[in-house]
């Protein structure tokens, strides 16, 4: 099973968007492909399969055992609430989801995301300056155009500290920075390599729901309102996360480390950083603006889905908020879970 809008399922594309009608018809259609109708396709491919094993006097009862890692955690959540009934065991790895606001997941992430930018730079001192220098560049140059088409902004370039939730993430950024400069303008392969290490161009509906996942239950009636964006203008004033300010940064004339940011959407991604998320940005506001989302778990089933459970939480996982993960699989009636600092988020 190829979940909705991955692999060979039909695919979501910018082209295929623009087919189906106004912002607000592509807004309706796209807020058919979260956790909870993946959980229903997953539910009558079960039911098909009880029928298809039904002998002529016994009933065949068919129930999964799911491995739910990072997202695919969150949709096992979406499963247990919905249809506990129908799930042998469930296993999480790195991705137990949060009953919390989605501005309190915005506010733990970024204090992840910074913990992961001082290990960063604590380990690789000399990439202050080239990160500085990178970002100066491209400020100076109103941005540098890249090889496909798009921008490479100061912003799009700080959020390569998207993969330092990896195993190997600070290595890869680290060597790509190694390769940046040809002369005095940043080399083809430094551009090429930026593009390749996005998958937001390729796979839009990373973009466009992100931020949806987080519109549960209880909140599920407000909005999301672009809440990355608005919990970086609340916090970077604070000391912790002033370097996520990287004009200030640079205006201050010193050697302070400029951070990267994490797994996070930015209304700005849509205004041409990224060439094939324009078109999309009247649909990525009305999603933002969207306030009669669905629910997806609540703690009331979650409490009564007696199925058994295990999990690997990560100690310091930058995507998936650790003390979180560990309040729901306390509501869970039978989750065991594993906390451990051994691996990250890509443990599996």
């Amino acid at each position: 099973l190829d979940q909705r809008g991955t692999g060979r399922s039909t695919a979501v594309t910018s082209a295929s968007l623009q087919k189906i009608g106004d912002p607000e018809l592509q807004a309706r259609y796209l807020s058919h492909f979260r956790a909870d109708s993946i959980v229903r396709d997953c539910e009558e491919i079960r039911k098909k399969l009880e029928s298809l094993n039904e002998s002529d006097r016994d009933e065949v009862e068919i129930k999964w055992t799911i491995l739910g890692q990072s997202y695919g955690g969150f949709c096992l959540t979406t499963y247990l609430s919905m249809f506990p009934e129908s799930v042998e065991f469930g296993l999480f790895t790195g991705g137990i989801p949060p009953l919390r606001s989605i501005d309190d997941v915005y506010r733990a992430t970024f204090r992840r995301c910074a913990e992961r930018n001082r290990k960063f730079y604590g380990r690789y001192p000399d990439d202050i300056s080239k990160v500085r220098k990178i970002v100066k560049y491209l400020d100076d140059c109103g941005g540098a155009e890249l090889p496909t088409g798009g921008l490479l902004s100061p912003q799009r370039f700080l959020q390569l500290g998207i993969i330092l939730g990896q195993k190997a993430g600070s290595e890869m950024l680290h060597y790509l920075l190694e390769e940046a400069w040809e002369d005095e303008t940043l080399s083809y392969a430094f551009l090429r390599s930026v593009e390749n290490m996005s998958g937001f161009e390729t796979n839009p509906i990373y973009a466009l729901l992100h931020e949806s996942i987080y519109m549960y239950g209880k909140n599920s009636t407000s909005k999301s309102n672009w809440s990355a964006s608005r919990m970086l203008d609340e916090i970077k004033g604070e000391n912790e996360f002033i370097f996520f300010d990287w004009k200030r940064m640079l205006s201050e004339q010193n050697d302070s480390s400029i951070y990267f940011t994490g797994e996070m959407i930015f209304p700005w991604m849509f205004e041409g950083d990224y060439k094939l998320l324009e078109p999309l940005k009247e649909v990525a506001h009305a999603l933002a603006k969207k306030s009669d989302w669905g629910e997806l778990y609540s703690a009331g089933n979650l409490s009564k889905a007696n199925v058994s459970c295990a999990g690997i939480v990560y100690y310091d996982d930058m995507y998936v908020e650790r003390e979180f993960s560990e309040e729901l699989s306390r509501l869970l009636p039978d989750c065991k879970i594993w906390v451990t600092n051994e691996y990250q988020h890509s443990g599996l």
